[in-house]
């Protein structure tokens, strides 16, 4: 990673996703003025990863960022006791893009700790021992399901059901019969009513009815990839590290605080005009904005109409954060563990581990889909009152001796984010998974929504690479 690749090397490992790349464009012309070869918006890994591999080269390229800090929806709390991550974090053992950048990089990793997440749950007014769910009165679920926690209950459904074996079976056409909501994979399945109710108070996506199965399935086939090469991992002193140390080796310094208007691009180059009125030209341009924030933007580019329509429509999960730690081990007075499943409005309360193996004392409440949406409107200060006050409900034992840190909004609030990451509605794969990321003329796109082969951190580290190489296999000509 170090060594400058020779082009010839770099194209050939362009693979599927460079194969589709259209081919029409003749060689690069050169403008009256050019402020680089390639501008790139957005510095998270995506953006730094694109603009490293096109500057090892030999391009000049100009990376433009609306936030005062680069790393997109990688976020530690570095402020924050224990340092927690806010963004994206976890590295799978399949992530090769991303495991040799760190090594290049000189970065190291480290293994996840552990928590007491599953041991106990509050419902409906009380707490519960997990080893008490099966003959609780509270229990109304039907045969199997009575065994299992609320959190058990989607992915005893629909894990089981996975008829995904490679990578690219998500896009095949023999199985878009099977692309369908939770809810109805469920329904079908035979779940009982209150299985679907308690399934869809946590589940990573805004609601049962909302999301592909196929989100899941195809989650789940990466998963035991990963899981065949070892545990996940977790970059040694923080996600942000990584973009950090990846802007270091950067010709140029990151441009921030320019937020992006409008984006044209002809047949010859290519413009960037920013709010604060600067304009940036140049050969090519790779957006990597989720298409929240791009759905936003001027575009004049030609773009494909699938790509309109996905710009306009591709759904974000809504994820919110609250950051909290303990003054005093209140879990010792009360008993019960401190991580908890819940179905008030704080959903899922972790705490993990710290380095002896002990309660850390530092919470995360994770609201998704409604929880989160409840939010909107409400003030940093208006949502930590709101999440003692609740911790003191359902846990009397903590009132008086908790302290909020931070509130992290992954939701529509968010203007340079609009949510934590995309999901396929039903249908929508079919439409769209084949050509929202194609470029338009000079515009390229790339951005954890834009990979094929893997989700998360390593699709957009994927997804970087691929814009690269389509610009260079223009260049080359």
């Amino acid at each position: 990673m170090n060594g400058k690749l020779s082009r010839r090397a770099l194209l050939g490992q362009a693979g599927v996703a460079a194969a589709t790349a259209p081919l029409w464009l003749s060689a690069c012309t050169t403008p009256a003025r050019r402020d680089a070869d390639v501008v790139v918006i957005g510095a998270g890994l995506s953006g730094l990863n694109a603009a490293r591999l096109l500057e090892e080269q030999g391009l000049a390229v100009l990376v433009l960022e609306a936030r005062e800090e680069v790393g997109g929806r990688m976020r530690t709390l570095d402020h924050v006791p224990g340092r927690p991550e806010a963004g994206g974090a976890q590295i799978g053992a399949n992530y090769a893009r991303t495991l040799a950048t760190l090594q290049a990089l000189g970065l190291d990793t480290r293994g996840g700790r552990g928590t007491s997440f599953g041991r106990a749950f509050h419902l409906g007014g009380e707490m519960i021992a997990v080893a008490d769910w099966p003959d609780h009165p509270a229990n109304r679920l039907e045969g199997r399901e009575r065994a299992l926690p609320p959190w058990q209950l989607l992915g005893a459904y629909l894990d089981g059901e996975n008829p995904l074996r490679a990578f690219d079976d998500w896009l095949a056409e023999e199985f878009q019969s099977l692309d369908q909501s939770y809810e109805a994979f469920m329904r079908a399945a035979g779940a009982s009513e209150q299985a679907i109710a308690l399934a869809g108070v946590t589940m990573n996506a805004n609601a049962l009815d909302s999301v592909s199965v196929f989100a899941r399935w195809r989650s789940g086939v990466l998963y035991r990839d990963a899981m065949r090469g070892g545990a996940v991992q977790f970059v040694a002193g923080g996600s942000q590290r990584l973009p950090e140390a990846m802007t270091t080796r950067l010709s140029a310094p990151v441009l921030t605080g320019r937020t992006v208007a409008a984006i044209t691009a002809d047949a010859g180059s290519a413009q960037v005009r920013c709010t604060d009125g600067s304009r940036f030209t140049a050969d090519f341009i790779i957006c990597t904005l989720p298409f929240t924030v791009l759905r936003h933007l001027e575009i004049d580019a030609p773009l494909d109409p699938a790509q309109r329509e996905a710009i306009a429509g591709l759904p974000y999960t809504q994820i919110a954060q609250i950051h909290f730690s303990a003054t005093a081990p209140y879990w010792e007075d009360d008993g019960w563990p401190p991580a908890m499943w819940t179905d008030s409005p704080l959903q899922r309360i972790f705490m993990s581990d710290d380095e002896a193996g002990q309660p850390s004392g530092h919470h995360l409440a994770w609201l998704d889909g409604a929880a989160a949406k409840r939010l909107t409107g409400m003030s940093d200060a208006a949502v930590a009152e709101m999440a003692l006050a609740e911790m003191a409900r359902l846990r009397p034992a903590s009132e008086g001796r908790l302290e909020v840190h931070e509130v992290v909004r992954w939701t529509a609030e968010n203007p340079h984010a609009g949510g934590a990451y995309m999901h396929w509605a039903p249908g929508m794969i079919a439409r769209w998974a084949g050509r929202m990321h194609l470029p338009a003329g000079r515009l390229h796109f790339a951005g954890e929504h834009t990979g094929i082969q893997h989700t998360g951190i390593e699709a957009a580290m994927e997804s970087g690479e691929r814009a690269a190489l389509e610009i260079l296999q223009h260049v080359s000509a």
